[in-house]
């Protein structure tokens, strides 16, 4: 007998004759398996995709006539030291806690929030923080996803090497004029 003949033996025997069930379960498995690697795939990839498309409507609001007159109107509080209107403030940090409350959720990655918000939520939390301490005296639990989402992005941004810490208020004041600047 020879070898082609003794495979092909084997082969019919073990895969199409009477002692193929363990062939037919194994394919089985792997088939189950790579649909599920496949369906797997497809969430992440409408996750993603669900994200960006968030990411994108929070991008059109943070660049909004509303918000850049609120931004605008904190960092003139900031830079002439008077007191912060609540109105701007609540636009300012609602958007930042709103953004802290979706890394926490795991809707948004941290790292793709700090790729698109680091640079305004490490200037902002220092701006705002007096007023939200305010705030926190009478309910401590007011805007705390935003101070979460502060010291989340100033570890990530020590991970990446990149400036991180606490800025000084000459920093702040350069932050502030560039922000104006742009409005």
């Amino acid at each position: 007998m020879t070898f082609t003949n003794t495979v092909t033996t084997w082969l019919v025997k073990n895969m199409i004759g009477n002692d193929s069930q363990w062939f037919w379960a194994m394919a089985q498995v792997f088939a189950v398996a790579i649909s599920l690697w496949f369906i797997w795939r497809q969430i992440h990839f409408q996750r993603m995709a669900n994200s960006l498309s968030t990411l994108a409507q929070f991008e059109s609001r943070w660049t909004s006539q509303e918000m850049s007159a609120a931004r605008k109107a904190v960092c003139e509080a900031f830079r002439d030291n008077a007191r912060f209107g609540a109105q701007s403030t609540e636009r300012v940090a609602c958007f930042f806690e709103e953004l802290g409350l979706h890394v926490t959720s795991k809707v948004f990655e941290l790292a793709m929030v700090w790729e698109l918000y680091s640079t305004y939520i490490e200037h902002y939390w220092p701006i705002l923080e007096p007023r939200v301490a305010e705030m926190q005296k009478k309910d401590p639990s007011v805007y705390t996803s935003f101070q979460d989402l502060h010291r989340r992005i100033k570890e990530h941004s020590r991970k990446k090497k990149a400036p991180a810490g606490v800025f000084s208020h000459e920093e702040l004041l350069d932050f502030v004029k560039e922000e104006l600047d742009k409005n």
